[in-house]
């Protein structure tokens, strides 16, 4: 218990910066905001079987602690154990794309590093189509791969969290880059409305 405790305060603490499920045990579609936490908590209560649910979590957590400590090759062994537990972890999935963003900033396999973030957090937004975070940051991975349809991503992520600062800031670079100035103005006045500086 104390495990799980120091875990959610990592959690808490941490900025590695959002399904609801059917009797079936599949993820079913919502509209509604959800934080990377509440997906953690939905992937582990979808697991029926108690030993397993205990397995993801033990294995996520030592995923997470793993991260936190930079040992993104042991976290992300730990996150592949979950994801054989429970393939449609979303929570598991963004964990996973967030190491390889992370890891992308070395140019060493840059790409292929980005694409996997992409690939990642392309599942757990279909898990989690209310992970608003899995947008944004898949719409990072996606800039940073030359892809300017990223927009789309930073579209879905304020239609579910418009008080999401970031996301204005980053559309609007997008807009700039696509020649759209006016649509980049309006979204750096609303970033700098939501206490956003450049």
């Amino acid at each position: 218990m104390k495990r799980i405790a120091s875990f959610l305060l990592l959690l808490l603490s941490t900025t590695i910066t959002f399904a609801q499920t059917s009797s079936t045990g599949k993820n079913i579609a919502t509209n509604k905001l959800l934080r990377p936490t509440a997906a953690f908590y939905q992937d582990g209560d979808a697991i029926k079987d108690k030993a397993q649910s205990k397995l993801f979590i033990d294995h996520y957590i030592q995923a997470s602690e793993l991260t936190k400590k930079g040992e993104y090759s042991r976290a992300i062994q730990a996150l592949e154990k979950c994801l054989q537990i429970y393939p449609l972890a979303g929570s598991a999935n963004f964990m996973l794309g967030n190491i390889y963003l992370t890891m992308a900033d070395d140019p060493k396999d840059r790409s292929s590093l980005l694409q996997k973030a992409v690939a990642q957090f392309t599942a757990a937004v279909q898990s989690h189509p209310g992970l608003a975070a899995g947008y944004y940051n898949r719409a990072l991975s996606r800039m940073k791969l030359g892809d300017w349809d990223a927009i789309d991503d930073l579209d879905q992520c304020l239609q579910l969290d418009p008080a999401q600062a970031d996301a204005y800031y980053m559309r609007s670079q997008l807009h700039r880059a696509l020649k759209q100035n006016d649509k980049a103005e309006a979204d750096l006045k609303r970033f700098r409305e939501l206490g956003g500086k450049v």
